[in-house]
């Protein structure tokens, strides 16, 4: 999925070539206007952030495994403070995506001297995925029997001889 808007002057959230990402259970999601989400254990928050249109606000957690890595981020927050960056996270759908967002509030930073945390507060931009959308609207008219079919399509692929 691509970043919905103009994206070009804005950093990303990355070190060492990779995008930064939070730890998966850290994740705690407040959304706007009275919207619903639906938690499922051992997995993440689950909710469409296109479907309300308006920010929400998330906290995540990240693991900083090195004292570069726990350098780089400090001067990357303080670089970008008060200014929106882009930021992978899994938020709708389930899957990671990037993000306009911007960090709320202080960051907290522990460090032990050889790695750290870094317990960060996003506005998390809503952006949606038009391919998923349409795919969604579609295929609605099968309801629940889409798995099914995608189940039988699965079994044809893994049947069919290489060749």
């Amino acid at each position: 999925m691509a970043i919905i808007g103009d994206a070009t002057d804005l950093n990303t959230f990355a070190y060492g070539g990779a995008n930064l990402l939070p730890d998966r259970d850290s994740y705690q999601l407040a959304t706007p206007n009275g919207v619903v989400t639906s938690n499922i254990a051992g997995g993440l928050t689950k909710l469409g952030l296109q479907y309300f249109n308006s920010p929400a606000n998330l906290t995540v957690t990240y693991f900083m495994e090195s004292v570069a890595k726990i350098n780089y981020v400090k001067a990357f927050l303080r670089q970008n403070n008060g200014e929106k960056f882009i930021a992978s996270l899994a938020v709708d759908y389930g899957t990671v995506e990037e993000y306009v967002v911007q960090y709320l509030g202080t960051p907290q930073i522990s460090e032990t001297g050889f790695n750290g945390t870094l317990r960060l507060s996003l506005e998390v931009q809503p952006s949606f995925d038009a391919c998923m959308d349409q795919f969604s609207v579609d295929f609605a008219c099968m309801g629940n029997d889409i798995c099914e079919i995608f189940n039988l399509v699965d079994e044809g692929i893994k049947a069919k001889p290489n060749g």
